[in-house]
């Protein structure tokens, strides 16, 4: 009996992390198309080609869209706030990060961002914090 209620546990939380992984993705690509067929891509391509890099270019920071290494592209006004986390291994902190909270036509979503020193960690988060969202309010 036990073992039927531990497998449907482990069954349920890697049920919710493939939906996870998928809605993500999915997310993803709509927004991707979605801006891509705004004005045919070009805003987009002279966006990124004048974007900033940050974070050991983790991700670039154009005037319009958030560019994310081996991940999303973000529309800058629809990014609701810039979200820490802290990974911790046996409660001792091993990573600190930052995800994008984006609120859009696709609903409310969180998006990894980037890594940032430990050591240095509060002075990078509000760096880049204040970066992103001086530009979101300037769009």
């Amino acid at each position: 009996m036990t073992g039927v209620i531990i497998g449907a546990s482990v069954s349920a939380v890697f049920a919710f992390l493939c939906w996870l992984v998928i809605r993500y993705r999915k997310g993803a690509s709509k927004r991707f198309n979605s801006y891509l067929a705004a004005d045919g891509g070009r805003s987009m391509y002279i966006d990124f080609a004048y974007a900033q890099p940050f974070a050991n270019d983790q991700f670039r920071l154009g005037r319009y869209y958030l560019f994310i290494k081996n991940g999303a592209i973000l529309r800058i006004d629809s990014i609701v706030d810039i979200v820490t986390i802290v990974g911790h291994y046996r409660a001792v902190p091993t990573y600190v990060g930052l995800s994008a909270a984006v609120n859009d036509e696709n609903g409310k979503m969180s998006f990894p961002l980037c890594r940032v020193h430990m050591l240095n960690a509060q002075a990078e988060v509000e760096m880049i914090r204040n970066a992103v969202m001086q530009r979101h309010w300037s769009v």
